[in-house]
């Protein structure tokens, strides 16, 4: 069960607007007083997660899954590390994916000192990592498999970084 509004801010016909509405704050939409809300039943045939089926899953053993992005059959993994969760670990995880019921694992990549990878997305052959020290992290996929690290921006010098375990990039 849930709940939803009407999908905008408007007063409905025949109310009063309050008189500090603007409708936009500094160009967010901003919110006074009520709003409508309904609950929202499935029907009886209709699926949890309508238009999705769970196909596999596989353990992310570099810290806490935050963000995970599909392309070219490999799924970008990352992770932030959690006070009390064990040994501090956050990094990129990356699975082939080209059978959907078996992913496998390809490669892991961490940067020394940096704990935090909290968002990833990409176009084209560019990989593009919210990073908590480096700020955005540019990576080469051109071989989906084994992204190459470019550089992060703003510009960054980076220290040691590890992939597999290993000294690299």
């Amino acid at each position: 069960m849930g709940c939803h509004s009407g999908g905008t801010n408007e007063p409905d016909a025949g109310q009063q607007a309050p008189e500090e509405w603007d409708g936009v704050n500094g160009g967010a939409r901003r919110s006074d007083g009520t709003f409508k809300a309904s609950p929202q039943q499935r029907r009886a045939d209709e699926p949890e997660f309508f238009g999705t089926a769970l196909v596999s899953e596989s353990g992310v053993g570099l810290g806490f899954p935050v963000d995970v992005y599909v392309t070219k059959d490999h799924a970008y993994v990352v992770s932030i590390s959690l006070p009390g969760s064990g040994p501090l670990a956050g990094g990129l995880t990356v699975f082939d994916v080209s059978d959907r019921a078996h992913p496998v694992l390809r490669k892991v990549v961490t940067l020394s000192g940096d704990t935090y990878w909290n968002s990833v997305w990409a176009k084209g052959d560019t990989l593009y990592v919210g990073s908590g020290n480096h700020g955005v992290l540019l990576f080469d996929i051109s071989d989906p498999a084994e992204p190459r690290l470019l550089r992060g921006l703003p510009g960054d010098a980076f220290g040691r970084c590890r992939i597999n375990g290993r000294a690299g990039c």
